[in-house]
């Protein structure tokens, strides 16, 4: 069987868990699902968001953490308007092979995009260095992020541990997880 979706992983925030020692509180994963048949177009979005955002001409990987806020708005903006609908992925995981899944670096332009998926969220829910996050990253990705029966927590969008909702209740700053992504705290 050919493979007929393609997923580029990322992630964002400290994973070296040394919490007293600098590490950042959250560790976000991000998935971008493609078509096979689309995905070339998909990830060329990220050549127009070089040329046309960033006014750049070079292939240096983009990442999200790394642009200023005035770049961050329109290359989602780009995302969202190539990225306009996401159907019910289902895996048969009778099917799936360990030699079909390989490893890639950060120049592939779909883990770019990961990237900035997985970054839009990390500022959403870790303090800046102002006592500040800044979720319109993650409030304008929700039209393409993915949801089951209406819900996106434990499908689109998992926090990690269960008991997360207690502390999401003494965070004010992330009561927009509960306002855009409908986490019951």
């Amino acid at each position: 069987m050919t493979a007929s979706w393609v997923v580029y992983i990322d992630e964002s925030g400290d994973e070296g868990f040394l919490f007293d020692k600098g590490s950042s509180e959250w560790f976000v994963l991000s998935a971008v699902v493609t078509q096979k048949a689309t995905d070339l177009e998909t990830v060329k979005l990220v050549d127009r968001v070089r040329a046309q955002i960033l006014k750049r001409t070079d292939h240096n990987p983009l990442h999200f953490r790394k642009l200023k806020h005035e770049h961050r708005i329109p290359f989602l903006h780009e995302l969202l308007q190539h990225q306009t609908q996401f159907g019910d992925v289902q895996i048969d995981w009778n099917v799936i092979k360990r030699e079909q899944i390989t490893a890639y670096s950060a120049k592939r332009m779909g883990l770019q995009l990961a990237d900035a998926v997985a970054s839009a969220f990390f500022f959403g829910v870790q303090l800046n260095q102002y006592g500040f996050v800044e979720d319109r990253y993650a409030r304008m990705l929700h039209p393409i992020m993915y949801k089951h029966s209406g819900r996106y927590s434990g499908y689109g969008l998992k926090l990690w541990p269960k008991d997360i909702h207690a502390t999401l209740k003494t965070r004010s700053h992330l009561v927009w997880l509960r306002d855009v992504y409908g986490f019951d705290f």
